[in-house]
């Protein structure tokens, strides 16, 4: 969870360990593009951050929802959604999905119709 200076407020360990993020580095008050730019060095992340960041922070600051999935290098997807809770603050609900687990994407894909409703 990212406060409106896109700044981290929360960042569980279950998301830590799916992004192969070190508690070291990503810990409350590291912003977005800090947080991306890690995230790449780590292999986690293989998009242009500053397309990324522009598009989350315009789609969140029109109060709509995201979802996007995630090909990490190691050949897991991971399905996010991602939304905005208030005014301030930007909600990101993450799950793991592997390509061949059909029943979990189901899962995963009613999730992000429930977000986006």
């Amino acid at each position: 969870m990212f406060d409106g200076n896109e700044r981290l407020v929360v960042c569980n360990q279950r998301c830590m360990d799916m992004y192969k993020m070190s508690g070291d580095v990503v810990k409350p008050g590291i912003t977005l593009q800090n947080l991306l730019k890690y995230r790449i060095s780590n292999g986690s992340f293989a998009h242009d951050p500053v397309a990324y960041r522009r598009d989350l922070v315009g789609a969140i600051s029109a109060g709509k929802t995201t979802g996007t999935e995630v090909k990490c290098a190691d050949g897991r997807s991971i399905t996010v959604a991602q939304t905005r809770e208030s005014a301030e603050n930007v909600l990101s609900a993450s799950q793991t999905v592997e390509a061949d687990d059909a029943k979990l994407r189901r899962e995963v894909e009613g999730f992000l119709s429930r977000v986006a409703a």
